[in-house]
């Protein structure tokens, strides 16, 4: 038990220790202890024997009970040891920093298990296991901008266990793999691991404004089983083979961030270096790729590229919610894999918004509860797979190019010319259905086409073939929708149409 009414040890001389358990409260000072092997934090009691004139020793005694580590008046805590265990007494507290004194635990060979609150008032907290592991199953919370940094071979926070601060940045480094709870600020959280999942379904795992993830290892973010779940303004990820699983609960935009910094906390309490993760842009995934929005609208932007997103596996993009859309306004390319867009409103491609497969029996899917509005010089290439677009309003052709694939086109209004920089529809089969209009007096849908069926419900066909042209009864043309899951079923049109 360590009591003083200032200060232990100080930020040029750490007070050096070598015990089993630890309690220790000081002031405006701080606390600034180094153990030499592994320690226990938690609620302590001592009782001595007082030795008085007549030399007994039985007949006063004096009893100190004491728990957590506790500062007061911005008092900082600095504790390194070989391994720690953060318990709590009655205060439910490990740690207390009041106001806003720094935090630095260091576990410098072992593991770090904190099992109750780390709380450092509005200063900036640092957790190092770098030699082990650091499992949260508590939580760490500062306030205002207030900093987290965290790194540790690797990193297990609990469910329903939380880092949170105010406006400060939070950083979560792992060189394995790093498990998640709940992060919250309303700064920028970057995550770092060679393997990145959610621990539970109690808690949004990221609530932040931009989110870096990168996975250096082969892992990915997420399962098809439990997405990683987020509320965040900005996204870029950077993940392996595992691929990438994520559902977000709003608006949100893939786009370049800033860089992301945080405070480093060294022996004397001061900051001793800000670790920063460099800009970074898109989303890469040499896996699967799931993004999923429960209500708002996805922006897909490429940062200073053209390029915003790629992926080695099957890939959805979904916006479900009433009037939210999906905008793609770079280019999306994805290998050995099918691509979905499902909207619950409009589909948007931008003239820099081209999206494409690169395996021929894969397929592109597009489904909007809206318009389907391809800006004259977007691209739809599927590599000889199939296409299939299918809208609950008007479908606004660029070029869409199924190579030897098919493709099928349905629209409730109308199917249009977005104008003349390509070819709108290349294919081999092609069946087309709407409920008025084919193209227009002025604007004739474009076509480089083998088969055709065109059907319209109440409008005019207008079509223009560069070349010889059948019309013919067309099957059903199937295409892979991709699900939440990232497994395929087969969506097809119900039946032959001619």
């Amino acid at each position: 038990i360590l009591e003083a009414g200032s200060g232990i040890g100080s930020s040029s001389d750490q007070l050096d220790i070598t015990v089993t358990n630890l309690t220790a409260t000081a002031d405006a000072d701080g606390m600034f202890i180094a153990e030499s092997d592994a320690v226990v934090i938690g609620s302590m009691s001592v009782t001595a024997n007082r030795v008085d004139t007549t030399a007994s020793t039985a007949t006063t005694d004096t009893a100190k009970t004491q728990e957590d580590l506790t500062t007061a008046n911005g008092g900082a805590v600095v504790l390194t040891a070989t391994g720690m265990t953060l318990g709590a007494g009655a205060a439910g507290n490990a740690l207390t920093a009041a106001g806003a004194g720094n935090v630095l635990l260091s576990a410098t060979a072992a593991d770090m298990d904190i099992n109750a609150n780390v709380d450092a008032g509005s200063g900036h907290i640092t957790l190092l296991a770098t030699s082990g592991t650091l499992t949260q199953d508590a939580d760490v919370i500062t306030t205002l901008t207030g900093t987290i940094d965290a790194e540790a071979s690797a990193i297990t926070m609990n469910d329903a266990k939380s880092a949170s601060t105010g406006s400060g940045n939070i950083r979560y480094k792992a060189t394995n793999a790093l498990t998640i709870g709940d992060i919250s600020t309303i700064g920028d959280v970057s995550l770092i691991a060679a393997s990145i999942t959610d621990s539970g379904t109690t808690d949004i795992d990221v609530s932040a404004d931009e989110l870096r993830i990168n996975v250096t290892g082969t892992g990915g973010v997420g399962t098809s089983s439990n997405h990683f779940e987020t509320t965040v303004a900005t996204l870029s990820a950077d993940v392996k083979t595992d691929g990438l699983f994520i559902t977000e609960a709003d608006n949100l935009i893939i786009n370049k961030l800033n860089d992301i910094a945080v405070n480093r906390i060294g022996v004397d309490a001061a900051v001793d270096s800000t670790p920063t993760d460099a800009a970074q842009e898109d989303l890469n995934s040499t896996g699967a790729l799931v993004l999923s929005l429960t209500s708002g609208t996805l922006t897909i932007n490429g940062g200073d590229d053209t390029a915003a997103l790629s992926s080695s596996g099957d890939t959805l993009l979904k916006a479900a919610g009433s009037g939210n859309d999906i905008a793609i306004n770079a280019s999306i390319s994805v290998g050995t894999g099918s691509l979905s867009l499902d909207s619950a409103d409009e589909i948007t491609l931008a003239a820099d918004g081209d999206i494409s497969t690169t395996t021929a029996s894969e397929s592109i899917d597009l489904l909007a509860g809206g318009n389907i509005t391809m800006t004259d010089g977007a691209v739809i290439d599927a590599n000889d797979g199939n296409v299939r677009l299918k809208s609950s309003a008007t479908i606004t052709l660029g070029s869409v190019n199924a190579g030897t694939g098919d493709i099928t086109a349905t629209a409730t209004t109308s199917i249009l010319d977005g104008g003349d920089a390509g070819v709108d529809l290349i294919g081999d089969e092609v069946r087309l259905t709407v409920g008025t209009d084919i193209g227009s007096t002025t604007n004739a849908v474009d076509t480089t086409i083998a088969d055709l069926s065109a059907r319209s419900t109440s409008g005019s066909i207008y079509l223009s073939e560069s070349d010889g042209l059948n019309i013919s009864e067309i099957a059903a043309i199937s295409v892979n929708r991709v699900d939440t899951d990232a497994t395929t079923d087969a969506e097809a049109d119900n039946t032959t149409q001619e």
